[in-house]
């Protein structure tokens, strides 16, 4: 079974509570497959999100800015709809005053007033994380997971080729090419759910919705996480303008994929039309 990366975000949590959960995380984490990203404000937080997808996203209250613009933007992000979402409170009166906003607009949190302690914070993050997989399993119909995952895949590629002023950055880079490798991942996983519920042989979904060119082009973005896992910032530099040409002719082949709607398709092919290669030797 391929294992399926749990994407946590913190958001705001402090330095010291950031230090405890991650200890606590990391004794898990290859039994969860565990990745915490940690960003200091929610305007960081939407950077992160607009190109990858989480699990669970984690936030503390924060006074200077709005959570309710950020629980929206949560909810309307494409990668992360079903997320799971615990909110931190300071006090009583900040609990009832989120739990009512989310009530009233159906925004679905797990909602905390302590984040003092790691174990039942990390205990909570458990819980979401097994909350996520839940809804991921409930909401989509059975036929429609590969479709709505590659959707998902193009939109990461349209969104990434588009922003050319971030796309050759080693971090936007990274995440990009983790999130479409995670989605790929899931694409495969939802086939084989499909061969579970309908007693078949395994692998016999995929064989039938994607052919074997289609399937090596999906999974070859796996490649380039691989490299990049094992690239440092120093080295990326020196291969950024080799690493975006594999990464055009990988959303070029993407797009040949035959059950992706013509939508994706017709938006990831006008973004590689007239792609200067120029703009990645800035």
């Amino acid at each position: 079974m391929i294992d399926v990366i749990n994407r946590i975000i913190l958001v705001g949590i402090g330095k010291l509570f950031y230090k405890k959960i991650v200890q606590e995380l990391t004794r898990t984490k290859n039994r969860l497959n565990i990745h915490v990203t940690e960003v200091d404000t929610y305007i960081e937080a939407k950077q992160f999100i607009k190109i990858s997808g989480f699990t669970v996203v984690v936030l503390n209250q924060n006074n200077n800015e709005s959570y309710e613009d950020f629980l929206r933007f949560v909810r309307k992000s494409p990668l992360n709809s079903e997320a799971s979402v615990i909110f931190y409170c300071d006090n009583l009166n900040d609990y009832n005053s989120v739990k009512d906003w989310c009530d009233s607009r159906e925004i679905g949190c797990f909602l905390s007033i302590d984040n003092s302690a790691a174990n039942d914070s990390f205990e909570l993050i458990q819980q979401a994380v097994r909350a996520y997989h839940h809804r991921m399993r409930m909401t989509v119909s059975y036929d429609e997971f590969d479709v709505n995952f590659l959707v998902q895949i193009a939109e990461v590629y349209v969104y990434f080729l588009k922003d050319q002023e971030f796309s050759m950055e080693y971090e936007r880079v990274s995440e990009m090419v983790c999130t479409i490798h995670r989605l790929s991942h899931q694409v495969l996983e939802s086939f084989k759910m499909v061969d579970l519920i309908d007693k078949l042989k395994i692998g016999t979904t995929k064989n039938s919705r994607l052919s074997s060119k289609e399937y090596k082009i999906l999974m070859s973005i796996g490649y380039l996480n691989t490299i990049l896992s094992n690239t440092s910032k120093e080295d990326y530099q020196n291969d950024r303008s080799h690493i975006f040409k594999i990464i055009l002719n990988e959303a070029e082949n993407f797009a040949t994929i035959n059950i992706l709607p013509d939508k994706s398709k017709s938006a990831i092919n006008s973004c590689l039309v007239g792609y200067s290669l120029i703009n990645i030797n800035k």
